[in-house]
């Protein structure tokens, strides 16, 4: 990333950081008395590798939530999981829209 890139990322952030705090968000709030675990998003499209989503650091991130369902389970803390889904993925017309042609695939040495 060029210097000139993250010197905007970094101004925009703080300007953005300063707005949340004087809005009250920024701030320890505890962990309340009921926890629950929440995965989002965790579906074949970010997790494998191939798809055209398929998100970094994915060899940390999988065994990590498997050690945080299993502790939660233990411990019989709920557990949730999110995704998005669609009715109808092909043809027209779709309630997906065009978000699946977005992105072209990416492969392992390109660019």
């Amino acid at each position: 990333m060029s210097d000139e890139i993250q010197d905007a990322l970094e101004k925009i952030f703080a300007i953005d950081s300063s707005l949340y705090r004087e809005r009250g968000f920024q701030r320890r709030i505890g962990f309340g008395k009921r926890p629950a675990l929440l995965n989002i998003d965790l579906a074949n499209a970010w997790t494998r590798p191939g798809n055209a989503f398929f998100c970094d650091n994915m060899d940390v991130i999988i065994p990590s939530t498997q050690s945080l369902l299993k502790a939660s389970r233990a411990a019989g803390i709920p557990i949730v999981f999110t995704t998005t889904a669609y009715n109808f993925t092909e043809g027209d017309p779709t309630d997906m829209g065009l978000w699946h042609k977005k992105f072209q695939r990416v492969t392992a040495g390109g660019q």
